[in-house]
């Protein structure tokens, strides 16, 4: 794997004191690193932009940020003037000759940035991806970064099967097929890029196969078809608490806003018309028949009190409906004002005939009729559709845990909605996007669930609500705690054993791989330990600006944008929180803001960015210290400390040593926040609060 880093003007601050390495493997080339490449492109863009630039490149990404004011380059972002300046470095970009710039699109993110991106050679209408050029201007029209995403291609790709000839095809397929006679797909199949097996992108037609979460594919270049199977979630969350017979998590009279609308003597569950959204749809489904068509009805009453107030044929998940539908509403709100995208329609990428959403409760039973429980929330995108199980024994799934009904957890419904905002934008499902759809995803829930109640009930656990042992699907402060499906380690490095997948069982180990991401957002925002590199990051930043980081990963507006790798997320957020808090000269002395030093370290911790890199990007400074589990009390001042590694125990700091102290048994230490330097609820003669 190639790697290559350099960065101007950046030796002479100085400070080059021992930093810790984080990652294990891959390391960049040494700081300052005669690569041709990236030293030429260094050295060009200072003259050019007369201000200092660093510069990463690796296997088709370049990130460049300059470390200090630039000249105008395109006011108010015209996109002229980017497409011109993007031509002159082309080469050193990656796009090579014969491969065209597509139509600029120009968006704003959450930090009043502007985006204009270009697609590169893929033609007009099919989402990238995220395989684009981004170029990153503040008001002024003055460079903040490039991060480019640059497939490997010599031509343009064409598709040489039209739309119609790829549906006979499907039909051909399906028809040839015993075990599929009878099953309708999408009339008109969506055209799409994805990565071949040698990693190459390549184009084809998508289209859902029934009303199975399985689509059918066919190559747009040599018409080879085949099947594969839609993107699930590894776990969800809870029934309508009113309805839970017994359960830590029930609460009798819990009520939640819904829309609707009167069909004849009956209320139906509808949610009307925002623009460029018709409704939102829910639906019973009980199943599938014979020819794989689902058993639905919308889910009707006599009065909008008692919407689904019966459950499922086996009169459970009572209520499920109510906050299937209520939580789903409220994210196409959130989203839409967000980044710009509603959960109805595909805005720009879309097939016209993309169908409006539709959110299946009580989906109880598999395509092939056999009974099997879904215990798991789950989004399919060729059809648009949402599925809700009613949860149960967990069984291979989960073994030895009990799943509530998934609807109410608010994290994860925020998480499956968010995979239709990553949908629109053309990410994929599988390896490496797939990663991406999860973690991201986990990260874009708990931000939804802090929007809705103004708090992150628990900040540190996905889906906290989902099993009766409140453990949730997935630990963001120690990934490890909690197993995945089928007992599958979690990761918390890119360098641990449970990142390496070897058998690359759910599309990747996606769910597994995708605590990375999630570990490294709880760790940037409330702080903690890795514990596969020790790298300690001892003040998290607050919510609100961990949210600016996280959602101007998806600008709004610009539907080409979003991540194709999880470096790129971390160069990003390094790169906005310097903006946001610039390393200043005080006293003779450099000062790095924490909140720089939490964002590099997070990443470095859980082994994305190197120590190298973190080096090269704040300027030639150390920031990152490691910490052992028999350390509690490193960066943390003196007082009482619920402990992180065994919630049944806390201890007292004094000059940096602890004392052990404990709850009674089956007693959980409590503490005053979340964040590491939170302290511990104490009685008046020191001992420990304990729930």
């Amino acid at each position: 794997m190639k790697k290559a880093a350099f960065s101007l003007g950046v030796v002479g601050l100085g400070l080059l004191a021992a930093a810790c390495s984080g990652s294990g493997q891959d390391d960049p080339a040494p700081f300052g690193a005669q690569d041709q490449q990236a030293s030429s492109l260094a050295a060009r863009l200072e003259g050019d932009l007369g201000a200092p630039v660093y510069v990463a490149q690796e296997n088709g990404h370049t990130f460049a940020m300059p470390q200090g004011a630039t000249r105008v380059l395109a006011p108010r972002a015209n996109t002229d003037d980017v497409r011109a300046w993007i031509e002159r470095y082309r080469l050193d970009l990656g796009v090579r000759e014969g491969v065209s710039l597509g139509a600029a699109t120009v968006g704003e993110d959450s930090l009043g940035l502007r985006h204009v991106s270009f697609t590169v050679g893929i033609p007009d209408g099919v989402a990238p991806g995220g395989r684009v050029l981004d170029v990153i201007l503040d008001e002024e029209g003055r460079l903040v970064g490039v991060v480019g995403e640059v497939p490997a291609l010599s031509a343009d790709l064409k598709a040489k099967l039209t739309p119609e000839e790829a549906r006979l095809r499907m039909a051909a397929y399906v028809a040839a097929d015993p075990a599929l006679a009878g099953v309708e797909f999408s009339e008109t199949p969506t055209l799409r890029v994805v990565d071949a097996p040698d990693g190459a992108p390549m184009l084809v037609y998508e289209a859902a196969l029934g009303s199975t979460l399985t689509n059918i594919v066919v190559s747009a270049l040599d018409g080879s078809v085949s099947v594969q199977d839609g993107m699930l979630m590894a776990g969800d969350a809870a029934a309508v608490a009113s309805y839970l017979p017994t359960s830590r998590f029930k609460s009798p009279g819990h009520k939640l806003s819904v829309d609707y609308q009167v069909v004849g003597s009956k209320v139906a569950l509808t949610r009307v018309g925002n623009p460029g959204m018709t409704e939102i749809s829910t639906f019973y489904n009980y199943g599938f028949g014979a020819d794989y068509h689902p058993l639905s009805n919308q889910v009707t009453s006599d009065a909008v009190a008692t919407f689904d107030s019966t459950g499922n044929v086996a009169g459970e998940g009572k209520g499920s409906a109510v906050d299937a539908h209520h939580w789903v509403s409220a994210a196409d709100t959130s989203y839409r004002r967000t980044f710009g995208q509603g959960l109805g329609t595909t805005p720009k990428f879309g097939d016209k005939n993309k169908p409006l959403l539709k959110i299946e409760v009580h989906r109880n039973d598999n395509a092939q009729g056999d009974g099997l429980l879904r215990l798991n929330a789950g989004y399919h995108g060729p059809t648009n559709t949402i599925y809700l199980g009613d949860g149960g024994d967990g069984g291979s799934l989960y073994p030895g845990r009990t799943m509530l009904p998934p609807a109410m957890s608010i994290d994860v419904m925020g998480h499956e909605t968010a995979h239709i905002v990553l949908d629109q934008r053309g990410l994929g499902r599988t390896g490496q996007e797939g990663i991406l759809q999860e973690g991201l995803a986990d990260v874009y829930g708990k931000l939804f669930e802090f929007e809705q109640l103004q708090q992150i009930s628990n900040p540190k656990i996905v889906g906290a609500t989902l099993f009766e042992d409140g453990r949730g699907i997935r630990d963001l402060a120690r990934p490890s705690r909690v197993p995945g499906t089928k007992n599958t380690p979690a990761a918390d490095s890119v360098a641990s054993r449970a990142y390496a997948c070897p058998t690359g069982a759910d599309n990747g180990c996606v769910h597994a791989r995708a605590s990375v991401i999630g570990h490294a957002f709880y760790l940037m925002t409330f702080g903690g330990r890795n514990a596969t590199s020790n790298v300690l990051v001892s003040q998290g930043v607050d919510v609100e600006f961990s949210r600016s980081l996280w959602q101007a990963l998806l600008p709004k507006g610009n539907l080409l944008q979003v991540p194709r790798t999880i470096l790129a997320i971390a160069q990003a957020q390094v790169m906005h929180s310097l903006r946001a808090f610039p390393i200043r000269l005080v006293d003779g002395k450099l000062t790095v803001p924490f909140q720089v030093t939490s964002v590099a370290c997070a990443w470095e911790a859980v082994g994305v960015l190197g120590a190298q890199q973190v080096l090269g990007m704040t300027g030639g400074l150390s920031l990152c210290a490691k910490a052992g589990a028999e350390q509690p009390c490193m960066g943390r001042p003196d007082g009482t400390y619920c402990d992180t590694e065994r919630d049944w125990a806390g201890f007292r700091c004094s000059g940096g040593t602890a004392l052990g102290l404990q709850c009674a048994t089956s007693k959980k230490c409590a503490a005053t926040g979340p964040k590491y330097q939170d302290r511990a609820m104490v009685h008046p003669d020191g001992s420990l609060q304990c729930d």
